[in-house]
């Protein structure tokens, strides 16, 4: 598989190392995915960044491409601009960098999210791309990322988070300012996680007073709350930054 990558890039990103010995260790993950994956509503694949390619996808997400296993990278990477392809592979670099100065034992416990467009039959969607750290080469960057897609909720791309889900707290890499940000932890009062959940459910304004036995200027208040804590602009929006950072 080619990409279009500056080769000093490559170097960042792709690992070294690698032996037969440790892709028989991993096989286990191949089974896992597949099983893993009838419990939620994403397609899932493990990237491996020895060989630049799959190491496995799941059913789900051939079906959502409705294409073949060994085309979809090729796919997805004929399907974004230029642009956003060096948006990609730079964010990727980060995300390496980022994990080999982690201490080894916090290298799992952050989840990144990358929102990426891609067109389809003229249309542009937005996925969210998800992955976490499952298995790292010797100088500590990811050889194996198991990764999940989701319609984003962002519509911007360029950014690049890193949730720490031990500890709840996020930072965000802007490649326009070159720099990670500490954004903090995401603290949802219990009444703003009920109608947030209640909204997702499908619920009204209208219907969530009545269920909570609260005024509407109260549950506004819970909204508004909501929006700004998640810098949302709607209840879908809300719902989906919650969805993705564990929060309800």
């Amino acid at each position: 598989m080619a990409y279009n990558i500056d080769s000093e890039l490559l170097k960042e990103i792709q690992v070294t190392g690698i032996t037969d010995a440790d892709y028989e260790r991993a096989a286990k993950y191949k089974e896992d995915i597949e099983h893993v994956e009838s419990l939620f509503n994403e397609g899932m694949y493990i990237y491996d960044l020895f060989k630049m390619n799959l190491f496995c996808v799941s059913p789900l997400s051939k079906s959502y491409f409705n294409i073949a296993k060994d085309d979809l990278v090729d796919y997805v990477f004929k399907h974004i601009s230029d642009n956003d392809n060096i948006i990609f592979w730079n964010l990727m670099g980060k995300c390496q960098e980022f994990v080999k100065l982690l201490p080894e034992k916090e290298r799992k416990n952050y989840v990144f999210n990358y929102a990426n467009p891609i067109e389809r039959d003229g249309v542009r969607t937005i996925l969210n791309y998800k992955s976490r750290v499952l298995e790292t080469a010797s100088d500590g960057r990811i050889w194996l990322a198991g990764c999940a897609l989701i319609l984003s909720p962002n519509k911007e791309t360029g950014k690049l988070t890193a949730h720490n889900v031990v500890t709840g707290e996020i930072m965000e890499y802007d490649i326009k300012v070159n720099q990670w940000v500490m954004k903090g932890k995401i603290t949802l009062t219990e009444a703003e996680k009920t109608v947030l959940r209640l909204s997702a459910q499908g619920l009204t304004i209208s219907n969530i007073e009545k269920e909570l036995h609260r005024s509407r200027s109260t549950i506004d208040t819970h909204r508004k709350s909501i929006f700004k804590k998640l810098k949302a602009k709607s209840m879908i929006e809300a719902i989906g930054y919650a969805q993705m950072y564990r929060l309800i």
